[in-house]
């Protein structure tokens, strides 16, 4: 079988449109077009708890004062009725950056576990059972990530949080709890 001289050319005019609409094949970048949001997770949206270890020679108590807040790159506090920036994917996802201070952290112990949910709601949102669970978000750092800020708080930043139903309701919340090596814990909500 003999091919046509222009055969080349008509392989060439298929694979050019294909190569140029690279959006077809995203692998879930963000909405910059960069890498994927998990590529910029604190911890590649690993979420295993099993490092979290309690440390029962310590002696501190009391509850851990938290500052919620958002941020990929930089700790911006959230006030009390305020919610989360939120950035969709050119595949549909949606997600935000969740972000904490620790007011009074241990900081000879520098890990914290930390365990972020969503809420939302659509109709009668005073009465508790009408709220449901968009997502639960559990994950461990330490001082690999941790940074200590120049007041000597613990700050996190770049944890990511997937979002699904959440986006479209009527009425979200965003809790954080917040748990120490010495077993102490600090709540804060938004929304």
């Amino acid at each position: 079988m003999r091919l046509s001289p222009l055969a080349p050319f008509a392989l060439v005019s298929v694979l050019v449109p294909l190569t140029s609409c690279a959006w077809l094949f995203d692998d879930g970048g963000d909405d910059d077009g960069g890498a994927a949001p998990c590529d910029d997770d604190v911890l590649g949206c690993d979420d295993d708890i099993s490092k979290f270890l309690e440390d029962p020679s310590c002696l501190l108590q009391g509850p851990l004062e938290l500052q919620l807040g958002e941020g990929e790159h930089e700790f911006s506090p959230l006030e009390p009725d305020e919610l989360p920036e939120l950035h969709f994917g050119f595949q549909g996802g949606q997600h935000v950056w969740m972000a904490v201070q620790v007011k009074n952290p241990d900081l000879e112990r520098r890990q914290l576990k930390i365990r972020t949910k969503l809420d939302y709601c659509n109709d009668d949102c005073d009465v508790l059972a009408n709220w449901a669970t968009d997502i639960v978000r559990e994950l461990v750092v330490d001082d690999a990530t941790i940074r200590i800020t120049p007041e000597g708080w613990m700050e996190q930043t770049r944890i990511l949080v997937t979002v699904f139903d959440w986006v479209g309701a009527k009425h979200q919340r965003v809790e954080m709890l917040v748990t120490d090596p010495c077993g102490r814990q600090g709540f804060a909500t938004s929304g």
